[in-house]
């Protein structure tokens, strides 16, 4: 039940901070690869195209929903600190109830609901073979406790996705937002057009 109970809070510390770092390398790494190609000189017969990026489906929800600001930051988080199933995530939107807010939500609640069945278990008794009456405890007394470790895991995973993701949320918000910029750039190349005459072209590229 011990091992339950840490491996719920080791893998919500790792998924949140890694949430909260991955999109600035990953980005940079695309940002990188655009500036590279933007730098090679474009052949005069067979213009280079720019790379096409592709937007993930987290991606562009967090296009549609927009960043999350200060208040609902500090709002949600202190409302997900107290109050707990996934609601702190709803409130910070930009589409955190449905990335992770929901997993607090099933995870809280379920075991709430195995908390209780132990509890439903101690208060009835059992009869064994030979008669004598035993309280139901032994097993509800597990359920009760594995509830309760899974409980107070979520509850620090929840806290701690709360305030570690929303600024990594941001920054790639605004890594999206640049690399959707459009950037016009002129040039002007020597060709050879019929006869072999030589000539001047201009060129543009968004």
């Amino acid at each position: 039940m011990k091992t339950l109970f840490v491996y719920i809070v080791a893998l919500g510390v790792a998924s949140s901070s890694a949430f909260a770092e991955e999109p600035h390398d990953k980005v940079s790494s695309e940002i990188s690869e655009g500036a590279s190609s933007d730098r090679e000189p474009a052949s005069p017969s067979k213009p280079q195209r720019p790379p096409q990026r592709v937007l993930t489906e987290k991606d562009q929800r967090l296009l549609a929903y927009g960043p999350i600001s200060k208040g609902r930051y500090i709002g949600g988080g202190i409302t997900g600190s107290i109050v707990g199933f996934g609601i702190g995530h709803a409130i910070q939107g930009s589409g955190r109830y449905r990335d992770r807010g929901w997993i607090f939500t099933a995870g809280e609640g379920g075991s709430i609901a195995v908390m209780l069945a132990g509890v439903v278990n101690c208060m009835g008794s059992r009869r064994d073979a030979d008669g004598t009456i035993r309280s139901g405890c032994d097993t509800g007394g597990v359920l009760f406790t594995t509830g309760a470790l899974a409980f107070v895991g979520f509850r620090i995973w929840e806290i701690v996705d709360l305030w570690v993701a929303p600024p990594g949320v941001n920054r790639r918000y605004e890594q999206l937002m640049r690399m959707n910029e459009r950037r016009v750039t002129f040039s002007i190349v020597p060709t050879l057009v019929a006869q072999k005459t030589p000539g001047l072209s201009l060129g543009v590229s968004f």
